[in-house]
Order: C-alpha cells, then structure tokens, then sequence
C-alpha cells in the first residue's frame, strides 16, 4: 500500500502521521511525506525563510520519529518536497507513486494555528480522487471498532469503493452501521438487496443497517450523536451532498460544530 502524508509540519500533521501509522499498523506499506513549500502558519518558504534544504532536513527528522514509532519492518518511508500548489503536487504525486491514501490534519473551528490542511482539507476530498483520511487534531489513536457510513444511492455505487476496508490487516475487528439517508420517494436498500449490491465484501454479523430521514443529517444532534457511538466516519466521495454537509469548510456541520472523529472518504 501507498500512503502520501500531506504535512506542513505542523503538529496536527504530525498527529495525522502518528494516527496512520497506527491505523496501519498491520500492512506493508510505503509512506510519502510531502510538504508544498509551507510551514506552519501559511507561510511561504520565501516568507518563512525555510530553504527547501532545511524543510527536507524537518521531514527527515519527522521520518525517524515514525520509524522508532513503528514496528512493522515493512514500513518505509520517503521524504517528497515541491513548490507546486498543493492540488497540482498532489495529483502529480498520486501518479508518480500509485498513492492508494492520502492523509492529513483537520482542525477545530476554534483552532489557533493557521495551518496549510485546515484549511485545505476540503479542497483536497473534493477535487483529488483518491481516498482521504482527515485525521481531528485532538483524536488520539484507538482501533476503530464501531463505524459509521452515512449513504445514500444518488450517484451510481458499486462494490469496488470499499476495497479499502476489506483489506486484511485493517479495522479486520470493526462493526459497521450503515445509515442510509433516504430522500422521497426512495425505496430502502436496507437489508438483503443492499448487502449483495454493496457489501458483499463485508462479514454479515458485522453490518447493520439504519435510515435517517434526509433532513437529518443537516441535523447538529446527528453529529454529535455520532461522536457518542461510533469511532470513524467513512463517506463515499460520490455521495456529494453527505460530504458538503459534513465537510464544507463554510456550509457543512463541522463549519459550527467541533468534530471529533476520524473521517475517512472513499473514492472508486
């Protein structure tokens, strides 16, 4: 597996680095962390003064903290600077690299430190389609073992997007509730003609299905009730609607409410 940790070497970077390596724990895999030229605080490299040798020095020494941290020798990991706005470098890097993940930092609304992956992290789950792991700068690492899927079937889904989570090795212990947003009039695909459609990656005790009226999941108490019962969040990237309302960065839940939990966003 290839995983790009997108870091401004900031701190809430550095916590999304240490959570990956953790929920990845079991499984080979290489890990690509970039910087774009930006440090903590916005600045540019002009502005900081950081010499694109100095942040490779700063990336290096972030490595050999996730080396020590790690205990899978099938870990490995490569330091990747550019000077390329963050989507252009992204995207480049993604093909270069065959990047399966990418990572990176989300902050609280009332979060002090102007990062780069604040206030880009949307931007990213948008327009890159590749799978996105928004990692809560307060969230210390637990295996998940209740997650969550809000869904619903307006774009044309298949199988293939949740290869992700039916990777051996990874959340292999978690139960998963699928809460489907219905919108009038739809037919529920609750139940037996959903798990053969969607989830036939999926073990069957392990699944349970719910529904959520549509004008609920705008719903503050949604959220919050989520962040009481479940440890992750995962969306399906064509799922539009569910994503804005959750990640918009002006329009979406967390715009006013502090989430907590990792998200995950999953692109086919």
């Amino acid at each position: 597996m290839n995983v790009l940790i997108l870091t401004d070497l900031s701190r809430v970077a550095q916590n999304a680095g240490e959570y990956a390596l953790k929920f990845l724990e079991n499984i080979p895999v290489d890990f690509y962390l970039l910087n774009i030229g930006m440090t903590a605080g916005g600045s540019k490299e002009g502005q900081s003064g950081l010499r694109s040798g100095e942040v490779m020095e700063r990336l290096e020494n972030r490595i050999g903290v996730l080396r020590k941290a790690t205990a899978n020798p099938a870990h490995r990991f490569f330091a990747l600077y550019s000077t390329e706005d963050l989507v252009s470098a992204t995207r480049r890097i993604i093909n270069e690299k065959g990047i399966n993940l990418i990572v990176m930092g989300a902050v609280r609304i009332d979060f002090s430190e102007d990062t780069l992956l604040g206030i880009h992290t949307y931007e990213v789950i948008k327009k890159i389609k590749c799978n996105v792991l928004a990692v809560p700068d307060t969230v210390e690492y637990g295996e998940p073992e209740k997650v969550v899927i809000p869904i619903d079937f307006s774009a044309s889904l298949n199988n293939r997007i949740f290869q992700v989570l039916n990777q051996p090795g990874l959340i292999e212990n978690a139960r998963f509730t699928v809460l489907e947003i219905q919108k009038e009039p739809v037919m529920s695909l609750a139940g037996v003609e959903g798990e053969e459609m969607l989830f036939t990656g999926f073990q069957k005790n392990k699944l349970n299905f719910e529904t959520v009226h549509d004008a609920e999941i705008i719903s503050a108490e949604l959220l919050l009730g989520m962040q009481e019962k479940f440890d992750m969040i995962v969306l399906l990237g064509k799922n539009l609607s569910i994503c804005d309302r959750f990640l918009h960065t002006e329009h979406g839940l967390q715009a006013s409410i502090n989430n907590k939990l990792p998200i995950l966003v999953l692109h086919q």
